[in-house]
């Protein structure tokens, strides 16, 4: 999509006015681009050596890309009155096919408690006791596993028999969330899962996913890739880790989380989260080489001490 940024209206309500400056350090030209849900709204090419200030709001994400050579950069403002998108030959590597999933853009966790939101929420749970079940997808929305028009996009997709394939769309949560909880109010408040032909089954679980920091550190040389495992084996890369740094990823219990090399993309480590608070993930130069199975492990808890 190809847009005049004059002839846009991109204001969120109550929001401050922000300068980006997107700086492109790369012998190609690349392009900006303001990324509206699944979209790209293209804002222009930002030449060779050339800064370009593009003003806009917090909670907004952009990318800015370089076709040749092959780079990309992508950020989300912040409220600071001015910021900077750059793009540099650290920013050139191989990346998966897949695009990272959504982390919420501008529906981030304070639009959880606004009315308009929880009354459409509570108007599509017929059959449900409406404000528990607000509840529970509300705490996946709020760790960022959902976004709000993910979660009314999932009922809309129900009503049509169909099941809406989504980056970072927990569809499996929110349809057991929503089957338990509906269980409970029928069964006088004993949960239960139903079969195929409706008749109670073994006690569903009443525990949502707990929120999760993972903590995810390389010693070795070179750069990888984090990559989130979703339910269908997809996987969604989330980050690029450069040796020596730390990467904090917000995920959930049970989510599984794999770290491969940016340039031969050979597995190095695989974890799937426990309900552990903080986690950590540590790769070493010995780490990759052995396949998932001996790779594999549990996230490992960071002591409070």
């Amino acid at each position: 999509v190809t847009v005049n940024p004059e002839e846009t209206n991109l204001r969120p309500a109550m929001s401050t006015t922000v300068e980006l400056l997107a700086c492109n350090g790369l012998p190609g030209e690349a392009r900006l681009f303001w990324v509206n849900g699944d979209d790209e709204v293209d804002y222009g090419v930002v030449e060779s050596g050339s800064t370009r200030v593009q003003s806009t709001f917090k909670e907004q994400r952009w990318r800015l890309r370089c076709e040749k050579p092959s780079a990309e950069v992508e950020c989300t403002t912040s409220d600071e009155a001015e910021q900077h998108l750059l793009l540099t030959e650290a920013s050139c590597r191989q990346k998966p096919t897949t695009r990272p999933a959504p982390q919420g853009g501008p529906l981030m966790s304070h639009h959880l408690t606004h009315p308009s939101f929880r009354r459409r929420l509570e108007s599509r749970l017929a059959g449900a006791p409406a404000p528990v079940l607000a509840d529970l997808i509300a705490r996946l929305v709020e760790t960022r596993l959902v976004s709000e028009e993910a979660v009314l996009a999932l009922f809309d997709a129900q009503e049509q028999g169909e099941e809406p394939r989504s980056p970072g769309l927990r569809v499996k949560e929110l349809v057991a969330a929503m089957e338990s909880t509906a269980g409970e109010a029928k069964e006088g408040g004993k949960q239960v899962q139903r079969g195929e032909d409706g008749a109670p089954g073994e006690p569903a679980s009443t525990e949502p996913a707990s929120a999760v920091t993972l903590h995810v550190s390389s010693n070795r040389a070179g750069a990888m890739e984090l990559l989130w495992l979703s339910g269908e084996g997809e996987e969604i890369w989330y980050a690029q880790i450069l040796q020596g740094e730390t990467h904090r990823q917000q995920t959930s219990s049970g989510a599984k989380w794999r770290v491969r090399d940016s340039t031969t993309f050979e597995l190095l480590r695989e974890t799937r989260c426990s309900s552990a608070a903080k986690q950590q993930l540590v790769v070493n130069a010995s780490s990759g080489g052995a396949g998932p199975s001996s790779s594999q492990d549990n996230g490992t808890p960071i002591s409070s001490n």
